[in-house]
């Protein structure tokens, strides 16, 4: 019995005879397409040509489908984006279902009290912030400005440099190195923005819908994938399925804990050394959590720019300082504790999983980038060490 998002489903697997003639299967397949070919196959060039076109296929497959994603992002984003709120919610209609409520009431009450929270989170910290946003803004630009003109002045031992020249080149490369001119490209743009806006309404809105039938039928889901799996690796797939519905869900809660521990501590810190706009940083800093590496260093850098500004290079020091201490407090002892073996991950392999994310879907991408890529890391495991057990099984005794 295998755990998906939905709750528990009873997924129809391979009978114990099957699971007996696997191992026999498996020999008769690894010595080769058939006898009139047995000679040829067991010839090191024709092996090796043949895996080399076996991957050659993999990879085109792979980049088709990944071609097709990206080309119809604007339904696969939320579904994706779906699935980590139903990884957090599901567990709890699992457990009212196990006290007697029914699917169709328990599902209701996750979603609507999901719901809730996140839009009175939303609200408060919209009251709380919104009018710090501004200053902050404002706070960032000056220190932006401060630190232009120093590097400019050659400061810190430097050549002078002129930072705002770097800032334009990316500016440009990143518009594609052209914008509407007159009232043509303000008519232009007014449309792509009103566009933008539909299009983000709709996703918002399927994301929603996606959510509450993850939670009420993500086991049913589960089970329908499955089953379309063919039955001798169908336990395989089960396994596979319960272990990235797992992942994800532990991504999801275990980041929202670390983000709020970096954006309490930095919030405090800031209060006590009399930072202003002290509670829009540390919020900005919460969301950055959620973008590991990028989102740290982006936050970072807004709350040293504001220090900069008002209380001078000494100051942006310490902040700057601060939050390299609360980066290795959260990559040293918190996210080991509270992630666990979920996001086992190297750094480079969180970077590599960042550019790829961000180059094929912007920040969506690269908010979902981990957590996908940790899901891969664990069927990827899981894979391997069932190929070394059935290599294993495949020895003679």
């Amino acid at each position: 019995m295998t755990t998906y998002l939905g709750g528990d489903a009873t997924v129809a697997t391979t009978d114990a005879p099957n699971r007996e003639r696997e191992p026999q299967d498996r020999r008769r397949a690894s010595n080769g397409p058939g006898p009139a070919s047995d000679r040829a196959w067991r010839h090191p060039v024709v092996r090796v040509g043949t895996y080399a076109w076996a991957l050659v296929g993999i990879i085109l497959t792979a980049a088709l489908l990944v071609f097709g994603l990206v080309q119809a992002r604007i339904v696969v984003v939320p579904l994706l984006l779906a699935t980590f709120p139903a990884a957090v919610l599901a567990p709890l209609s699992r457990r009212l279902r196990s006290r007697g409520w029914g699917r169709n009431a328990a599902s209701a009450a996750v979603f609507a009290g999901g719901l809730a929270i996140t839009i009175g989170a939303v609200a408060l910290v919209a009251v709380r912030v919104s009018s710090e946003l501004p200053d902050v803004v404002t706070a960032v630009q000056d220190g932006y400005e401060q630190l232009r003109q120093r590097l400019a002045d050659g400061a810190f031992g430097l050549p002078a440099f002129d930072l705002q020249t770097l800032v334009d080149g990316l500016r440009e490369g990143i518009a594609g190195g052209g914008e509407g001119e007159g009232d043509a490209g303000s008519g232009t743009q007014a449309i792509a923005a009103a566009e933008s806006a539909l299009r983000l309404l709709a996703q918002t809105a399927l994301m929603i819908v996606v959510v509450f039938f993850l939670i009420r039928d993500g086991d049913r889901i589960g089970g329908w994938l499955v089953s379309l799996v063919p039955t001798r690796y169908r336990d395989h797939a089960a396994e596979i399925g319960g272990r990235v519905s797992e992942t994800v869900g532990d991504y999801i809660r275990g980041q929202a804990v670390i983000a709020t521990f970096e954006g309490v501590l930095m919030a405090v810190a800031l209060l006590i050394l009399g930072i202003p706009l002290a509670a829009a940083l540390g919020f900005i800093v919460f969301l950055g959590a959620f973008v590991p590496v990028v989102g740290a260093f982006t936050a970072g850098a807004a709350a040293v720019l504001v220090a900069l500004a008002a209380e001078g290079l000494a100051m942006a020091l310490v902040v700057l300082a601060i939050m390299v201490v609360v980066q290795q407090l959260e990559g040293n002892v918190l996210a080991p504790i509270v992630l666990g073996r979920s996001v086992d991950l190297h750094p480079l392999a969180i970077l590599v999983g960042l550019t790829l994310g961000g180059f094929l879907m912007g920040v969506v991408g690269a908010i979902i980038a981990v957590p996908l890529t940790a899901s891969l890391h664990r069927a990827a495991s899981y894979v391997g060490d069932r190929s070394t057990l059935w290599a294993t099984e495949q020895q003679p005794a």
